[in-house]
């Protein structure tokens, strides 16, 4: 806490970290005058827009996490080309505000998404990786990236 005099006025400058539900931290700062005028200013954190390619057994456990198990993360997106899994999706993530995609392309390329959690068959993980990656997003793959070892360095 700052204590700071000038012409008669005293003010003082709290900052504090409080943490609310599941660790979401927030900062807030008050500032007091002689004139018990009070100023408060609350920053929230932003949370993560990801998305979740595959909704096998493993991409569904994480999309089903992102979305109601993350707090500082928001399930943004899902990409299957199963019908099965699109089904599943249209019953338990579109409610939610999630979009859904038949095409991994066009679903890494929705505007504001920043990262991808990559759950597809292993045959395409390290494909999928590089092109979210060129994309500019942060990348989360289910191992193992892949069988071939030369694919592995170049990832």
């Amino acid at each position: 806490m700052d204590v700071v005099g000038y012409k008669g006025w005293i003010c003082r400058s709290v900052e504090v970290d409080i943490f609310l539900s599941d660790l979401i931290p927030i900062v807030l700062r008050l500032h007091l005058s002689h004139e018990n005028t009070y100023t408060l200013n609350v920053n929230m954190v932003q949370k993560l827009k990801i998305a979740a390619a595959g909704l096998g057994r493993m991409g569904a456990r994480h999309a089903i996490n992102f979305l109601h198990r993350t707090p500082r993360a928001e399930l943004v997106a899902a990409f299957t080309p199963d019908p099965k899994e699109l089904a599943w999706a249209r019953t338990n993530l579109e409610p939610h505000g999630v979009t859904l995609y038949t095409d991994y392309d066009e679903m890494i390329k929705q505007e504001g998404l920043q990262a991808v959690v990559i759950g597809t068959a292993t045959s395409v993980h390290a494909e999928e990786a590089i092109k979210a990656m060129h994309q500019g997003l942060h990348v989360l793959c289910e191992k193992p990236l892949s069988t071939s070892i030369p694919v592995v360095s170049f990832v």
